[in-house]
């Protein structure tokens, strides 16, 4: 393993944030869990993954290479117990010459504002103690980890906007800190995910669902469009601007139903067995492959999170696009079949979509975490 080899490595900037929720914690002391038949502490567990993550990442290509320069956390026992418990199992795992030591950092504590957030991110970029490392570990609460983790991702750019990061008891992430593009998702390191797996295989079955009955919704109203403009009687009753308002409506609707279609297909492949999965041989290019940009590397990140990602994408990009066309469809017909006059209809219609857009944004769900 080669998390700080001093006599090669010779630079304390911070490029790698490794941020860890405390263990489980209770009666002043970690609680420890049973797990096939016996019983350990989480965060023991997640310090010896992140071992073998290291070791694995140092005989990889050298500017990917992680090396661990400070541990520090809040000023909580729970996070405390939990950093010092990490601290024990890497020492005897890293070169002689190197003993991991944690501090305490007055600004991993619940702040209440991005200001506060860009503070810690400053504090830690000054903590590599002894300025020999890439990487610093930081143990602390929620919410406080995932706002961390949020501007880190979306520092340099805020759109799209990454979703937010979340993070398990004694589970940890790796980002990769904001340079000349933005920040990302390295890699997820969790205790048990076996649970978490399932019951996203359980959301993804729901929303293939959804996409099944609006697929069919759409396949009705390509038969009513159709009609329409194969019925040479209806078209000649009808202004050319109408008549390109509903063919413009027919391939919207076409092309909704069609990705609809691929949500579907693209869902029942993540229902696949994790048996089963597989994957194809890495580009011959030299650059590193373009989904790691945004799917988090595995190992050492659960299939819970491949899916958890997978099915994300897969709604933004398919499921959300095809939802936008259908509604340009269906306001393509409404202007057809109102009859009212495009430069009205389209002031009226931004006026709507605006106050509507607005309306679900005031009503999203906020759902935040529990510490």
């Amino acid at each position: 393993m080669e998390p700080t080899p001093a006599k090669r490595v010779a630079t304390g900037r911070i490029r790698y944030y490794l941020l860890c929720r405390h263990g489980p914690y209770g009666n002043g002391d970690l609680l420890t869990q049973t797990r096939d038949g016996s019983k350990e502490y989480p965060t023991d567990a997640i310090a010896l993954r992140l071992a073998e993550t290291l070791a694995d990442l140092s005989r990889g290509d050298p500017g990917r290479r992680i090396r661990l320069g400070a541990i520090v956390h809040a000023e909580t026992k729970a996070a405390k117990l939990t950093a010092e418990h990490i601290a024990d199992t890497l020492t005897p795992l890293a070169d002689d010459d190197t003993k991991y030591t944690c501090a305490a950092s007055p600004k991993l504590v619940e702040g209440t504002s991005g200001t506060d957030v860009k503070a810690v991110i400053d504090d830690l970029n000054a903590r590599n103690g002894h300025q020999i490392g890439n990487a610093v570990l930081a143990v602390g609460h929620q919410p406080q980890l995932s706002w961390i983790a949020d501007e880190l991702l979306n520092a340099s750019r805020r759109w799209p906007r990454r979703p937010p990061t979340p993070i398990d008891r004694a589970g940890m992430v790796c980002i990769e800190g904001p340079g000349r593009r933005r920040g990302r998702l390295c890699w997820a390191i969790s205790y048990d995910d076996k649970a978490v797996a399932e019951e996203v295989r359980e959301k993804i079955r729901r929303k293939m669902d959804t996409a099944k009955l609006l697929s069919g919704a759409v396949a009705f109203g390509l038969t009513a469009t159709f009609g329409v403009l194969l019925d040479d009687s209806k078209l000649q009753n009808m202004a050319s601007g109408r008549v390109w308002a509903v063919r413009a409506a027919s391939l919207a609707l076409l092309l909704a139903g069609l990705l609809y279609f691929a949500t579907m297909y693209a869902y029942d492949s993540l229902l696949m067995p994790q048996r089963f999965w597989g994957e194809g041989r890495p580009p011959r290019s030299s650059r590193p492959a373009r989904r790691r940009t945004w799917l988090v590397a595995r190992p050492p990140s659960s299939a819970a999170w491949v899916l958890y990602q997978n099915m994300m994408r897969i709604w933004r990009n398919l499921f959300t696009t095809a939802s936008v066309l259908v509604a340009f469809g269906i306001s393509a017909l409404g202007y057809a079949a109102l009859q009212v006059d495009l430069l009205p209809a389209l002031i009226y219609g931004v006026v709507l979509v605006t106050l509507t857009l607005a309306w679900i944004w005031w009503s999203r769900p906020l759902l935040g975490s529990e510490d």
